[in-house]
């Protein structure tokens, strides 16, 4: 049976890859590293009760390094332990300045620093900026959270991707919008 290619989902996976964006599926991580002149990006999609992080790592030099990863409720214990030795890893090189983060997982969603209703998971809550703070680097983490109906209805709804320019800070953008990350939902 062929695909309709009506599908918001298909359609932009589809735009995409021909952007060259590297996409990570359900259940896996990965990370891309920008040179200070790159232009690239690193995606997910495809949230349906999933949780997906996006955590951008700034160096001294320049350098963005990317990390997205996507799991099913049922991984969170060993995606809390993944991000957790990512972020540390990448903080003892001492080469980072500043780490954002944004954990994007079902909920209701409010107004920028309303209070939320979201089902992110217990393992993840604190590790993001448990491991800033423990490397003294500067930045934030949130909580985006998303409507699950969306997804498969609205074009880039349930997509989580990190989006590097040259010369800029990388942005994370949840459901193709770009995180504000002084106006995100909310606190960690």
């Amino acid at each position: 049976m062929a695909a309709n290619v009506a599908d918001p989902y298909l359609s932009f996976l589809r735009h995409e890859r021909s952007r060259g964006t590297q996409f990570i599926r359900m259940n896996d991580r990965g990370e891309v590293i920008f040179p200070p002149y790159a232009r690239g990006q690193i995606a997910t999609a495809g949230l349906v009760g999933c949780t997906a992080v996006a955590s951008v790592l700034e160096e001294e030099d320049g350098t963005q390094r990317a990390y997205i990863q996507h799991y099913n409720p049922r991984n969170a214990e060993l995606a809390a332990d993944t991000l957790f030795q990512y972020l540390l890893s990448a903080e003892e090189t001492g080469r980072v300045t500043r780490a954002t983060t944004v954990i994007m997982t079902p909920g209701a969603i409010g107004e920028p620093g309303e209070k939320i209703d979201s089902a992110l998971p217990v393992e993840l809550r604190d590790i993001a900026k448990r491991v800033r703070l423990l490397g003294g680097l500067e930045g934030d983490e949130r909580i985006h959270p998303y409507e699950t109906w969306r997804t498969f209805k609205i074009y880039g709804a349930g997509s989580l991707m990190i989006e590097a320019t040259p010369g800029q800070s990388a942005a994370i953008l949840a459901d193709l919008e770009v995180v504000d990350i002084d106006l995100a939902c909310v606190d960690l």
